[in-house]
C-alpha cells in the first residue's frame, strides 16, 4: 500500500508537468520563473492556512510545532531555499530548452541522495534496491531524452538535481521528530517564505558560467521588480493554469514528503523516477482523446454565441480548450521518440518498481 500511494506523488508530478511548458512559454513578465515560483509560494500559503493547519489543530499536533527544538525547525524553514532555488533551475532550463532534454536529468536525484543520506543519515540500501533505482532511472531517462541538451542546461538541471536531493535528505533528517502533517506544514511554510521572498527588489546576485564571458550567466534572486510585475499579471492572465499546476504539484509534494518520513529517502527517490513514464503516457493519452473529438467535431460545444452558453458549456469549452492546448505543446516533445523507446524505458522503470514493491 506504501509503494502506491508514493507513486501517486510522480503520476501527480506528471500531470504539472504537461502545464509547466505552457506556463514558461512567452516573453512576459508572466512567464519568468521567478514571477512562477512567486506564485507557487502564495498557493503554498493558501494550502497551508486552509488545508493543512486546521487538519493539525483538529489532530491535537500543533504543540509538536511549538515545542520543536529550533535545531529541528530552522533547517525544516530553510529547506524552502532549496526548493525554490531547484525549481528556478528547473523552469529557467524548461524555457531554454525542450521537456525531453530538460526532464531526464531529475533521474539523476536519487544517486545524490544515496550518497547524501549515507553520508548525513547514515540510511544504507540493500544491492537490489540500488540495482531497482538504476532501472527506473535508467528507463525514465530512455523515455524521455532526445539527446544531450545543451552546457548551460546541462549545468542548470544537474545543480537542480543536487539541490533537491539535498531538500529531501534534510526533510528527512528533520522532518521524522514530528508527525507527517506538522512536517509537511513547516516544509510548505519554507516554500511560502522564499517563494514570495523574489517578490522583494533588491541587488541582483548573479553567478557566471564561465569566467572567461560575462554573457553566460544567471540570476539566482533576489529579483527585480519585474517578478512583482510578472506576479501580479499572471494572477489574472495564468490564474487557471496555474492553479492547475500547483494543485498537482502540492498534492504529490505531500505525498512525496510524507513517504520520506517513513522510507529510505533514495527508495522514495527512486519511485518518483517513474514521473518520465505517466509523463509520455498522459502526453500520448491527451492527443487521443483531443484527436478523437476533433474527428466528430465536438469540441465546439454549441453553435450558440458565447455569450448564450449555459455555465456548463463553458466549463465543458474550457477544458477541451486546455487539453487541446497542452497537446498542441507536447506534440513537437513526442517527435523522435519511438516506440521502441517508450516500450522498452517503460518496461526498465516497471520492472525496478516490481522489485522495490515486492522487497519493501
Amino acid at each position: 500500500m506504501e509503494f502506491f500511494l508514493v507513486l501517486l506523488a510522480p503520476m501527480l508530478w506528471a500531470s504539472a508537468t504537461l502545464t509547466d511548458k505552457m506556463l514558461v512559454n512567452g516573453s512576459g513578465d508572466d512567464s519568468r520563473p521567478d514571477s512562477l515560483m512567486a506564485v507557487s509560494g502564495f498557493f503554498n500559503i493558501v494550502v497551508g492556512l486552509l488545508f493543512i493547519l486546521p487538519v493539525i489543530l483538529w489532530k491535537g499536533q500543533f504543540h509538536e510545532i511549538t515545542e520543536l527544538p529550533m535545531e529541528h525547525m530552522v533547517p525544516l524553514i530553510l529547506n524552502g531555499a532549496t526548493q525554490t532555488t531547484a525549481m528556478l533551475l528547473f523552469l529557467k532550463a524548461l524555457s531554454d530548452e525542450e521537456v525531453s532534454r530538460v526532464d531526464p536529468w531529475f533521474q539523476t536525484i536519487p544517486v545524490f541522495g544515496m550518497l547524501l543520506a549515507y553520508v548525513l543519515i547514515n540510511e544504507k540500501l540493500a544491492w537490489f534496491h540500488i540495482a531497482a533505482i538504476g532501472l527506473i532511472a535508467t528507463g525514465g531517462w530512455t523515455i524521455m531524452s532526445k539527446g544531450i541538451a545543451g552546457r548551460k542546461v546541462v549545468i542548470y538541471m544537474t545543480t537542480s538535481a543536487f539541490l533537491l536531493a539535498v531538500n529531501d535528505v534534510n526533510f528527512a533528517a528533520h522532518g521524522r521528530q514530528l508527525d507527517t502533517m506538522p512536517a509537511v506544514l513547516l516544509d510548505m511554510a519554507g516554500k511560502a517564505l522564499f517563494g514570495l521572498i523574489l517578490l522583494v527588489p533588491s541587488k541582483e546576485i548573479w553567478i557566471k558560467l564561465n569566467p572567461e564571458s560575462s554573457s553566460e550567466r544567471i540570476k539566482v534572486g533576489p529579483c527585480t521588480n519585474a517578478a512583482f510585475k510578472g506576479f501580479v499579471v499572471g494572477l489574472r492572465t495564468k490564474l487557471g493554469l496555474q492553479t492547475l499546476s500547483e494543485a498537482f504539484f502540492i498534492s504529490a509534494d505531500f505525498f512525496f514528503d510524507r513517504a520520506k518520513l517513513y522510507a529510505p529517502v533514495a527508495i522514495v527517490q527512486g519511485i518518483a523516477c517513474t514521473q518520465p513514464m505517466f509523463t509520455i503516457l498522459g502526453a500520448s493519452l491527451i492527443t487521443i482523446i483531443v484527436l478523437a473529438f476533433r474527428k466528430k467535431d465536438r469540441l465546439s460545444v454549441s453553435d450558440k454565441h458565447p455569450s448564450l452558453w449555459s455555465l456548463r458549456q463553458r466549463v465543458t469549452f474550457t477544458f477541451w480548450s486546455l487539453v487541446a492546448k497542452i497537446s498542441s505543446h507536447w506534440a513537437p516533445e513526442k517527435q523522435g521518440i519511438t516506440f521502441w523507446k517508450k516500450f522498452g524505458g517503460i518496461a526498465l522503470i516497471v520492472i525496478g518498481g516490481a522489485i522495490i514493491a515486492v522487497t519493501q
